[in-house]
C-alpha cells in the first residue's frame, strides 16, 4: 500500500509520497478522487499557497491556522473514504508559528 502525506507546502501539492521508492509529490488528478473532493482540495490548498510572500518566502505569513487544520481534518476524512485501502494516508496539519 502506498503511503501519503496530505497538507500544505508553499509551490507543492498537498500530497507527498515519503516511500523511497516513489518519493515526490502526487498530483490531485492522480488519486482518482471526486471532482467535487478534489475541487474543495483545490480551495483549500489555495488559500494557503495566496499567503506566499513572492519577493521574500521566508516572510510568509499564514494566520487562520485553526480554521485551516480543521478544514483540512474534514477534508482528510473524505479523501479516506473515497480512496479506501489503496493508499495509507496520514494528515500533517499546520503548526503555529
Amino acid at each position: 500500500m502506498k503511503k501519503l502525506i496530505f497538507g500544505v507546502e508553499y509551490m507543492a501539492t498537498p500530497f507527498f509520497c515519503p516511500d523511497t521508492d516513489s518519493m515526490g509529490h502526487v498530483d490531485i488528478e492522480d488519486l482518482e478522487l471526486s471532482a467535487q473532493l478534489e475541487k474543495s482540495i483545490y480551495e483549500w490548498d489555495k488559500h494557503y499557497q495566496e499567503s506566499l510572500n513572492q519577493n521574500y518566502p521566508p516572510d510568509s505569513i499564514f494566520e487562520e491556522v485553526d480554521e485551516h487544520n480543521i478544514e483540512g481534518e474534514r477534508l482528510f476524512n473524505e479523501i479516506k473514504k473515497e480512496v479506501g485501502e489503496k493508499y495509507d494516508i496520514i494528515f500533517h496539519p499546520l503548526k503555529k508559528r
